[in-house]
Parts: C-alpha cells; structure tokens; sequence
C-alpha cells in the first residue's frame, strides 16, 4: 500500500513537471533545430539575401526554366519522331526518363535531400538538368538533317549507283527512287533510332532529378518559410510566374520548328512548313536552356540550408510551447525536421507513419486518378492538334500555349487568392473541389464529339490493300491510277483545293514545277475524274487539302479554356490539403510519394497509350522497309483515347474527394489547430 502510494504521487510530480511551464534552453534548441550555423550563406555578401522573398523568386524562375525545357521537349518531339522515323510508342518511351528515375528513386532523394542542404541539392539537380540539354542536342551534332536533306534542297536526290541526279518525285508510270542509304547503309537509320532514343532518354533522366528536387524539397523549403494562411496564395502566385515556362518552352519551339533543321540552309529550303517533309530545327533550343538554367543555379548555391526567418519564427513556437509545459515542447519538437544528417534506417518509420494517416491514402489515391488520367490528355494533345485540325506543329504548339497560359492563371490565381484571403471552411473547400472534378469529367466527355472527318485519301485504299500493285478496279479513278503502277512513298496532292490524292502519281501527274517553296502539278491524268474537275478546270497542288474544320476547332478552344482554368483550381486545393495532412518531419516523404505515383502514371501512360495510338494509325511511313512515323490517323478511334480515359479518371477522383469529405474536421488547412496547441 505505502509503495503504490508513493508511486502515485512519483506519477503526480511526474504530471505536474510535463504540464507545468519550464525554461527553453540553448540545448533544448540545438537538439531540435541544430546549430546557428545552418543559417549562413555561401559567402558572407549574400546573407542579406537569405531571405523567404529571394528563395521565393528563384524557385520561380528556375520553374519557368524548368517549364521551358520540358514543354520545348513536348513541342518538339513531333518533329523528333519524323527526323528519325520513331513510332508513338518508342517517344512514348523517351518520355518515361524522368518517370523511371521518380519511381525508382523519388522517394530515397526526396528523404535524403529534405533532412540535408536543400538548396544546394536544388543546385545539385540545376546541374544534371544543363547536362541533360546537352545530351538532347547530340544527335543533331552527329547526324543532322538526314535524308530529309535530299528532299528539302532543291527537290534532288542521287540515284541508288550515286551517279546522276534525278528529280525526287514519282509521277504517273516512272521509275520509284529509293533511298540510297538503304543500299550503302542498311544500319544507319537504325543506328540513328537508337541513338536518339537512349541520348534522349537518358537526358530526361537529368531532368526528372532536377523535377524530383523542385516538387519535395523546394516545396517543403518553401512551406517552412511563408504563413500556413498564406501559403494557397503564395503558390498560386508561384504558379502564375511558372506557368511562363511551359509557354515560353511552346513559343520558342513554334520559333525553332519554323526554321529548318541546318538554319545555314534555310533559304535554300523549297519546301514550306505544311509539307510531311519539313524538319525544323528541333534541337536548337537546348542552347537556350542551357544558358539560362545558369542563373537559379548561383541563387541556390549561396542560399542557406536554414532561413534565419523560418528559425525565429520556430523559437518562438517552442518558447510558448514550453509555456504549456514539457509535453507540449516535446509534441511539437517531435513535427520538426530532424537536425542531424539522414540515414535510409530513418525512411522506414516515417513511411510507416504516413500509411496509417488514412487522410494521406485517401489523397494518394486520387493522384493516382488524376496523373493517369492528365498525362494521356497533355501528352499526346498537341499531337491530336496536328492531326486533327491540319496544323503544323508550330501552329500546334502556337495554340496550346495560347489557351494554356491565361485560364490556367485565372484558375490558380483565383482559388489562391480565394482560400488565403477569404479562408472558407474545410468542408466548403471539399465541396468546391469535387465539383471541379465533376466539371473536368464533363469537359473531357464535350471533347469526344468535337471533331471532323478529313475526307478520302484516293488512291490510298490500292496502296493498303496491295501495296502499289496492279488490281482489278470497279471505277475509272481507281482504273487509272492502277495503270499509273505508282508505290508506297506517300506524297500526297490536293485538287481543286477538295479533293486530296496519295501522290502525284496516283493522280496521274507528269509534269512540275517550283513556285514559292510549293510544288504545282501539271498533266495530272487521273485527276479529271475528280467532282468538279469534269470540265477540265482543276489545280493540283503539293500537300493534303485544308479540312474546313475551322468552327469545329474554335469550340475545341473555347472547351480547352474552361477545362485549363477548372484544372488549375482543382490542383490549387488539392496541392493545399495534401501539404496540410502531413506533419513536417513527414514532408517530403510524402511528396516523394507524391513524386513516385506522378513517375509510375507517366511511365505507364506515355508507353500503353501510345501503343493504343499507334494502334490507331492508318498509315505507316516506311523506311527501308520498315515501319516508322505514323502519317495518319484515325482520329476519332484518337480522340475517344485521349479524351475518353481522363473522362473516366475524373470520375474516380470526384469519388475520392467524397471520401475525405468524411474526414474534414482533421484537416488543419490555415494552421488555427496548432496556434490553439500553443495558446497562441
């Protein structure tokens, strides 16, 4: 009895020294936050600029430079694929670097970088991504325009013996030419595929590091640095001067593409952009980023690993925490970053806390819905542009910058704004996002019956069927271009600005001639049994005729504008409850996760949907036998893939968000919650 008494009042002083107020020692402060001297700079001269403005500033500029580096990448790999006869599915693969990188690895860099010196791992990351631009250039370096050269200057090739040239077209009953490297080296072209393919794949590499870096530790940097109330504003304001990137990387490939692949030989060029032909100069503006990835990286390197804001503003924190007593200092102590350097050992527990926060899985989940569902549409858009409007991927990239940049600067700047300065209740928060997921479905679904048909290809159907030779025909058309024995190389032409044939030779030309970069046709047999031609009036002009799909196109703009804008919104809340649902310690392994799902949906994406695209092709450019960049789509089997899935993914996100709404109570979303803890 006298034992158990004692031990209740041991249990009583106990309770009196955990609850009651203590003194904040300097050790108390050391184990917690580590020494004074994570708040030095580089050099002395830069510590005026340690400052949550100036980190703000250039992870925002290296954001637009990142931005730009990969949209130029998207711009131009259209392009790539043509230079080098690569199918959808192989630049399927090249985009998936960076993804193999983030799954691999996402969460092992995120741990180790987010418990180091953060921004000299920014810095770190800055160096691979300028490495990374090399590495894309080098295949031009080598290589340069190919045969397309042979095209593109002054309409001439050699023949296979490599004697005399002849004029690089086939009309109505002549000989077919075939690429000399065919003969002379069968292995170039092949050795040219993967060459591209394992230099540009490695570059993504590079830059998923740098992407891996920027999305963990410079969002936790970032985090710790401004007010919880203010951080959805902050972001939003962020993402405004990021968004600069993606449409200056657009912009300045729409420039590149409408010079040709050697820009020392452009003026000699006779063929326009429209051609199937034309190589832009994809590669050039890998020197550019280059460059200018030269400027974050200096900021990065001399910025601290603590902010001496962020260290004041955690004093504070633990001096009234220490008020409320020893338990209360311990509790928040225990959310801080850990002060001593990593070890992996140190992974386990964290992850182990964050699979049981049922508010983390819940959003986990819905990242799973949404990268899958997003990485199809931003993929492969600018490509369904070229093919289904007819437009040039400078036109392509042109108008996916144009409508990508303004409502998508309403939307995060809006929300932003909205939950910083308004601060409406969680439970209202969840409303709004799940009824912008509704409204993401809905656009999407809008987008399946938007579109137009291209019109026959005549003379294409023989070519399919028999591959060029003779058949027995049932019309006039079809007979005269069977007695033409015209080949494979399609070449197309357009007759009375309506009518578009295979090649010159299946519409039964003999003769041409060069005005202003554009081929006419002359003598064209075959072309008389065309609509309207019957009175011998008619016009054969080099490339396929324009759609007419201008109205069509105009409302595939207007529905892009309000899916950019939703999705922005979307993202905005998102991105603010997901950094909420986590302690700090816990961070950036949770947006490493993040990272790992975003890198194992675009792994999966780029290669199963662009396998189902190609599955879509209705027409194979063939070199030296073999099959390479896809002419022709079908573009409504096309769009019911890129627009179809994000419908459905959008769906299982909206049942996500209905899930947390049970759970809204829990979210601190303006950091009240703590502040309360505190007695602050």
């Amino acid at each position: 009895q006298f034992e158990t008494s004692e031990a209740r009042k041991m249990s009583k002083k106990e309770e009196a020294e955990l609850s009651g107020p203590i003194e904040l020692t300097e050790d108390m402060i050391l184990d917690a936050l580590g020494p004074e001297s994570y708040t030095a700079c580089g050099l002395p001269f830069f510590q005026k600029f340690a400052r949550p403005e100036v980190f703000f500033l250039t992870l925002c500029f290296l954001g637009v430079t990142q931005g730009m580096t990969r949209s130029y990448t998207g711009g131009t790999m259209t392009t790539i694929q043509r230079r080098f006869g690569l199918t959808t599915k192989a630049a399927g693969v090249i985009s998936t670097g960076d993804d193999v990188l983030e799954i691999l690895f996402s969460m092992h860099i995120a741990f180790m970088a987010g418990n180091g010196h953060r921004p000299r791992w920014l810095a770190l990351g800055i160096l691979f991504a300028g490495l990374s631009c090399i590495l894309h250039m080098i295949p031009h370096l080598v290589f340069g325009a190919g045969d397309f050269a042979q095209y593109a200057m002054g309409n001439f090739s050699l023949s296979a013996n490599g004697s005399a040239p002849k004029i690089d077209w086939r009309g109505c009953g002549m000989e077919e030419l075939e690429d000399p490297r065919c003969k002379v080296d069968a292995g170039l072209v092949e050795l040219e595929q993967w060459t591209i393919i394992i230099l540009q794949f490695t570059g993504k590499v590079g830059l998923g590091f740098l992407s891996i870096l920027t999305s963990t530790i410079g969002v936790s940097y970032l985090d710790d640095a401004v007010p919880k109330d203010k951080f959805p504003f902050i972001v939003a304001v962020g993402a405004c001067i990021r968004f600069m990137g993606p449409i200056s990387g657009l912009s300045m490939s729409s420039w590149a593409l409408r010079w040709w692949v050697d820009p020392s030989k452009h003026d000699n060029v006779t063929i326009n952009m429209k051609h199937h032909k034309w190589v832009g100069a994809w590669w050039i503006g890998y020197i550019i980023n280059t460059a200018v990835l030269a400027i974050p990286f200096i900021g990065f390197i001399m910025l601290p690993r603590q902010l001496p804001s962020v260290r004041r503003r955690h004093i504070e924190k633990m001096r009234a925490a220490a008020i409320q007593g020893k338990e209360s200092l311990m509790k928040y102590s225990e959310k801080l970053r850990p002060p001593r350097e990593p070890k992996f050992s140190d992974m386990l527990p964290s992850f182990n806390r964050l699979r049981k926060n049922k508010l983390f899985i819940t959003l986990f989940l819905n990242l799973i819905a949404f990268w899958f569902s997003i990485g199809c549409y931003f993929m492969f858009k600018s490509k369904y542009i070229e093919n289904q409007f007819r437009m040039t991927a400078s036109e392509a990239n042109k108008y996916v910058a144009m409508t990508g940049f303004v409502s998508s600067m309403v939307g995060f700047l809006g929300m932003g704004t909205f939950l910083s300065f308004v601060k409406p209740k969680v439970k209202n928060i969840i409303y709004m996002t799940c009824t912008l997921s509704l409204i993401l479905s809905g656009c999407f679904t809008a987008m399946l019956f938007v579109g137009c048909d291209f019109g026959e290809v005549h003379g294409m159907d023989l070519v399919l069927q028999n591959e060029g030779t003779s058949m027995k025909s049932s019309n006039s058309l079809d007979s005269c271009m069977t007695s033409c024995d015209c080949g494979r190389k399609f070449s197309p032409v357009c007759v009375n600005d309506q009518y578009t044939y295979y090649s010159p030779c299946h519409a039964g030309c003999s003769n041409v001639t060069v005005q202003d970069k554009t081929k006419e046709f002359s003598s064209c047999a075959c072309s008389k049994f065309s609509p309207g031609a019957l009175e011998g009036k008619f016009e054969v002009k080099d490339g396929m005729c324009d759609t007419g799909c201008e109205d069509q196109f105009y409302i595939f703009i207007c529905i892009t504008l309000i899916l950019k804008c939703a999705l922005a919104a979307n993202r905005s809340i998102n991105g603010a409850i997901f950094i909420r649902a986590v302690t700090e310690r816990d961070k950036d392994m949770a947006l490493g996760l993040r990272n790992w799902v975003a890198g194992a949906c675009f792994l999966t994406t780029p290669i199963a949907i662009g396998a189902a695209i190609d599955y879509t092709c209705a027409l194979w450019d063939v070199k030296c036998g073999k099959e390479g960049f896809c002419i022709l789509y079908d573009v409504s089997l096309y769009r019911n893939i890129i627009f179809g899935i994000p419908a459905v993914g959008m769906l299982f996100g909206f049942g996500t968000e209905v899930v947390l709404m049970q759970w809204h109570d829990e979210i601190d979303f303006y950091g009240d919650k703590e502040k309360k803890d505190l007695g602050i």
